[in-house]
């Protein structure tokens, strides 16, 4: 069931309340991201370039996801051949 129009226009937010959640969403990102860096500095010392570490990490999060996604793909494949079979 929809809401009527006057409900929901009044539920939008303000183009300033909009604005200052995507600031904080921003913020939220960079600290992110700074514990990211924080957390690799910290298993691999000072001695290796952050932006290797950094890059090495990356990297290896896209094989996993990669590998998911395969094992996924596999699975429904493999589902839908017995299902119908």
């Amino acid at each position: 069931m929809s809401q009527p129009e006057a409900t929901r226009s009044e539920s939008l937010p303000s183009k300033e309340d909009s604005r200052r959640r995507i600031e904080l969403w921003m913020d939220l990102m960079r600290t992110c991201e700074q514990f990211l860096l924080a957390g690799l500095r910290n298993k691999t010392g000072p001695d290796r370039p952050l932006r290797d570490v950094y890059r090495q990490w990356y990297e290896n999060q896209v094989q996993q996801q990669d590998q998911t996604l395969r094992h996924t793909y596999e699975e429904f494949q493999r589902r839908g051949r017995t299902s119908t079979s």
